[in-house]
Parts: structure tokens; C-alpha cells; sequence
């Protein structure tokens, strides 16, 4: 019952890997419990048997998942050593040439611009806007894989001064063309 509910509270949140995490030792029990009921069942007598074939199904189920962390690496390591570097690196960037201004940043930039005890500051927080509340000069957008994914909507022009990657990871540090700063 616990799986289920569950399975059914992380696929209505949005999906990803590491909402499910806390289910893998009750579908590995499980699973390990039915094959030993099946293989009690098939081969009564040969225990050293039933545990090399266990040993086998861990292996195989553990490479696939490793294979399959290879394939998307998005969110599957747990670890988002991409996503911090690109972070960590862009907002070095802007407390360097953007410190006094108020600049355009979503998920996760606008995480480490608030606090330096989140260890990305190496200075003050630096003042930031979200979703194009204020109108801003300058910009750390966040992206996944392409630049045809930096999060701007058509009305906003602007251009990339720097882009900052690691794998599948990337910070556009962009400057907006907007003439409602002037």
C-alpha cells in the first residue's frame, strides 16, 4: 500500500528520479522476497543455488540502472555537480561585473544569490529578479542542454555576453535590450 501511495503521490508532483528514491529498498525487498518464495518453490533443496541467482538479479537490475543514469543524466546521480559548477561559476561572473545592479535569474541562480551561506557568494546577496517581475539589464538564466532552451519569452530581446557549461548544464549570462532602463 505504501508503494502505491507513494508511486501515486510522485507521478501527480512532477515526475523526477529522486522522488521515487525512497521507494527502492521496499521494491527491492519485495522483489528479493518473491524471487526467494519462487525459487523456494523450483529448487527446494539447493540454498547456495537460490542465492547465486539472487546475487545475479541485484547485479543485473544495478547495471541497468547505471546504464540507464549514463543515458539522461538529469536529476538520476542526486548529486547536481553540474548544475552547482555552472552556478557557482556564473554568479562569480556576476558579482564581478554586475554586483550593483539587480539582475533577471530563475531557478536554481536566484538560490545562491540570496544567502552567502549557501556558497556561492563570495560577497553580499546580490539583488535579483524572478519570472521578469522588474525590468532588469542583465540576466543568469539557467538552461538544459541547447541555447534554444534559455527561458526567455519572445517579447524580451537580448544577447549572450557568456555562457557558462558543464555536460548537460549551462548558465547564459545575457544583457536584455530593453528601453524602459534608460
Amino acid at each position: 500500500m505504501f508503494i502505491l501511495i507513494a508511486s501515486v503521490f510522485a507521478d501527480v508532483n512532477y515526475y523526477l528520479m529522486r522522488y521515487i528514491l525512497y521507494l527502492m529498498p521496499f521494491v527491492v525487498m519485495g522483489g528479493t522476497y518473491t524471487v526467494l518464495v519462487l525459487l523456494e518453490k523450483i529448487i527446494p533443496r539447493l540454498i547456495a543455488l537460490q542465492w547465486i541467482l539472487i546475487t545475479l538479479f541485484c547485479i543485473t537490475g544495478v547495471s541497468f540502472c547505471i546504464k540507464n543514469m549514463s543515458l539522461s543524466p538529469d536529476t538520476c546521480d542526486m548529486s547536481y555537480k553540474l548544475v552547482v559548477n555552472v552556478c557557482k561559476e556564473s554568479i562569480h561572473y556576476a558579482e564581478q561585473n554586475w554586483a550593483n545592479d539587480t539582475i533577471e535569474a530563475n531557478f536554481p541562480v536566484y538560490q545562491g544569490l540570496q544567502d552567502p551561506r549557501n556558497g556561492y557568494l563570495t560577497g553580499k546577496p546580490i539583488p535579483y529578479s524572478a519570472n521578469f517581475v522588474k525590468p532588469t539589464k542583465f540576466g543568469l538564466l539557467f538552461y538544459l542542454w541547447g541555447e534554444g532552451n534559455i527561458p526567455i519569452g519572445n517579447k524580451i530581446k537580448y544577447h549572450v555576453v557568456k555562457t557558462f557549461d558543464d555536460g548537460y548544464a549551462h548558465v547564459a549570462a545575457v544583457e536584455f535590450e530593453r528601453g524602459d532602463l534608460q
